[in-house]
């Protein structure tokens, strides 16, 4: 993907070629955007000299949304895990120490960061990314966004569903414990084989969440049968549950509909997937105007890879593990909200190569711009994370 940040940005796309504006001038205004104060704060003047970085090379992006770096949040988040997010409504991107810890670059770093910038960039807020706004017909994108609107329906009634869910997992244990008081103790062995029913209804919530794409008639059919069991009131339920499913039939003649206007390629996480794809190539670009190597880029990727296999020791060892599924032909997309790792570091080679005198001649333009804070002493005041 090639974007050349003009007053109108133009886009050509590795899987089309069409031109069109990225910039929607009339994006809402960033909500207000609270830095939050780092334990590790070597870390986190890095991580902002190297986005002040990354953003002063293309400022001209960002100019129409908030101008000026003192308008973002970036730093390092509170919470453990390998894991980097933009919030895009409010200009906020975070990495999680335990990610930072693994990095042994700035390139690596950079990679990450300007993956994030191109979520604001991009604003991906949108459910629908520019991707296929610009690639789709108008058909499909109205159809993409029903779906989008009957999954927030969808999941509306299901919070409902569930909050009766809770109310009644809280109204059998209440009688489980009620009946095990007034029972002798053979009696209360009978009592506490009931348990498996309370087990079953008070895990249900958490696994509408967990798994997204469970049977709500299983447990729906689980729910009915122990409620009746406790002569406990499933009228709203009934009615919460009902709405689910109209909403799933519903989106489900959507998806159709989009399949077939698509070839057979819409899959359920195909909207994230595609953003998650796009911030890839439009970060890169952002990377480059920086002054980065383009070939470093991957090793972004390469690093979370590493990180999140306890298989693989090293950076090197995350290249060869991909470019083994690249030589086989083995590595696809896929279908989950990110594209399988692989398939990105095979994406953004192919992306170099296809536009690699594009690419040079924009770093050679670069803005180049030293970072002051050196990184190793950023990997000693990081190091104890390395262990959690």
């Amino acid at each position: 993907m090639i974007l050349t940040i003009n007053v109108l940005l133009s886009l050509e796309p590795v899987w089309a070629h069409t031109e069109g504006m990225i910039v929607d001038h009339s994006r809402p205004k960033f909500l207000a955007c609270q830095c939050e104060a780092s334990n590790y704060p070597l870390a986190n003047t890095y991580i902002l000299e190297v986005f002040n970085k990354l953003y002063a090379a293309n400022k001209e992006a960002f100019k129409p949304i908030a101008n000026g770096p003192e308008n973002y949040c970036v730093g390092l988040a509170k919470q453990f895990g390998i894991n980097a997010y933009a919030i895009v409504q409010t200009g906020k991107i975070v990495i999680t120490g335990n990610l930072l810890a693994n990095f042994s670059s700035e390139e690596a770093i950079a990679a990450i960061i300007a993956h994030e910038m191109a979520h604001i960039a991009m604003y991906h807020a949108d459910p629908i990314p520019f991707e296929l706004r610009a690639t789709s017909s108008p058909r499909v994108v109205e159809l993409l966004r029903q779906i989008v609107q009957k999954n927030e329906e969808l999941n509306n009634a299901r919070l409902n569903r569930d909050a009766f869910y809770s109310l009644i997992a809280s109204q059998v244990k209440q009688t489980i414990v009620s009946d095990l008081k007034q029972q002798n103790r053979g009696e209360s062995m009978l009592v506490l084989n009931k348990y498996q029913s309370y087990q079953k209804i008070s895990m249900t919530s958490a696994n509408i969440y967990s798994h997204p794409l469970i049977s709500d008639d299983v447990i729906y059919g689980e729910l009915i049968d122990i409620g009746k069991a406790y002569g406990i009131e499933l009228k709203l339920v009934e009615q919460w549950h009902e709405l689910a499913m109209t909403k799933l039939s519903e989106i489900q003649q959507l998806e159709n509909s989009v399949n077939q206007l698509l070839g057979g390629k819409y899959h359920h996480s195909m909207l994230t997937n595609f953003r998650e794809r796009e911030a890839d190539e439009v970060g890169f670009e952002f990377y480059v105007r920086a002054g980065y190597d383009p070939a470093q880029y991957e090793n972004g990727i390469l690093t979370i890879i590493a990180a999140k296999n306890s298989d693989l020791n090293s950076i090197d060892e995350a290249k060869k593990y991909c470019e083994e599924q690249i030589r086989t032909g083995s590595i696809q997309q896929g279908d989950d909200t990110h594209p399988k790792p692989c398939w990105r570091v095979q994406n953004m080679r192919t992306e170099l190569q296809r536009h690699h005198e594009y690419y040079l001649q924009l770093h050679s333009q670069a803005l180049k711009k030293n970072i002051s804070t050196p990184y190793g002493k950023v990997q000693e005041e990081l190091s104890p994370l390395l262990s959690k």
